[in-house]
């Protein structure tokens, strides 16, 4: 439970119920001019906020995402054809999702989806990379042996 002496000051008891039952609605449309710049504006809308999307994005929106969710993988990429790539193969999941035998609007790819499956897809990518770099410093340590 919850109470009053878990606290330092009534500030930060005011604060904790504040963040525990203020629920507020805001409803963006993302393809106004102003949406990115509000979102880059505003960090908190996407950090501490629990997002439900309606509708789509555009794929100019979406180009924007892997940047903005995976730039270390983007860096180490050095390729600028990856988010368009990844972004491709998105779309032709929801194609196929649209298309599907199903045909119901819960099983339809949403860009909460798309986030989702670009942070599967970092760390996806952290694994292999880790395990390369593990059999690559082995391979290192059997090379040196053979050289001795």
């Amino acid at each position: 439970a919850e109470g009053a002496f878990n606290f330092r000051s009534p500030y930060e008891f005011f604060i904790s119920r504040v963040v525990k039952n203020l629920h507020v609605c805001l409803g963006m449309d993302p393809t106004n001019d102003q949406f990115l710049k509000r979102c880059q504006s505003n960090p908190a809308i996407t950090t501490a906020c629990e997002i439900v999307w309606m509708g789509s994005w555009r794929r100019e929106s979406m180009m924007v995402i892997p940047d903005m969710l995976l730039p270390t993988l983007m860096a180490e990429a050095n390729d600028e054809r990856l988010p368009s790539f990844v972004v491709d193969i998105f779309e032709s999941c929801q194609f196929v999702t649209e298309d599907s035998i199903f045909n119901s609007p819960d099983l339809t790819a949403t860009p909460r989806d798309f986030i989702a499956f670009l942070n599967c897809y970092r760390h996806l990518y952290s694994q292999k990379r880790d395990t390369l770099l593990n059999n690559a410093k082995r391979m290192e340590g059997g090379l040196g042996k053979l050289l001795e």
